[in-house]
């Protein structure tokens, strides 16, 4: 079951590998919360304690650092919250874009006989399991 080709990892995402992709947008995403929280740190040090190395404040290294952290931050949080209503309403990437294509999708109401609920489609998907009964009713 095709997904999408990702630029990022020069790879198609798929069922197969479709849960070990959405854990590594997990990863991502946590690593820039945990740089961020580690910048929040030396800033707060930069208050208490100012230093200078090299003629360059600790606080202006990390007000750089957080223009930069930010973007990607609100990135990764767009591409885990994108991956994470996929997983729950059983659509692919290539389903939800191109909608139109596929006559068992409906967007307005939302519509997918492949949709069992988010609990199973949670589960479905973190277990691989199989939908093969499912896809007999094609």
């Amino acid at each position: 079951r095709f997904d999408h080709h990702c630029p990022f990892v020069a790879n198609c995402v798929g069922a197969k590998n479709n849960p070990y992709f959405v854990g590594m947008i997990a990863a991502e995403t946590m690593n820039l919360v945990v740089a961020g929280l580690m910048l929040l740190q030396v800033m707060y040090e930069g208050i208490a304690e100012p230093r200078v190395y090299l003629g360059i404040s600790r606080m202006l290294v990390s007000v750089v650092c957080w223009i930069f952290l930010v973007p990607l931050l609100i990135i990764g949080c767009a591409f885990l919250s994108f991956a994470l209503y996929r997983i729950a309403y059983n659509i692919t990437t290539n389903e939800q874009v191109n909608h139109e294509r596929y006559g068992y999708i409906f967007m307005k109401p939302y519509f997918n006989r492949f949709d069992r609920g988010w609990a199973q489609n949670c589960i479905n998907f973190w277990t691989l399991a199989d939908d093969k009964p499912l896809r007999s009713q094609l």
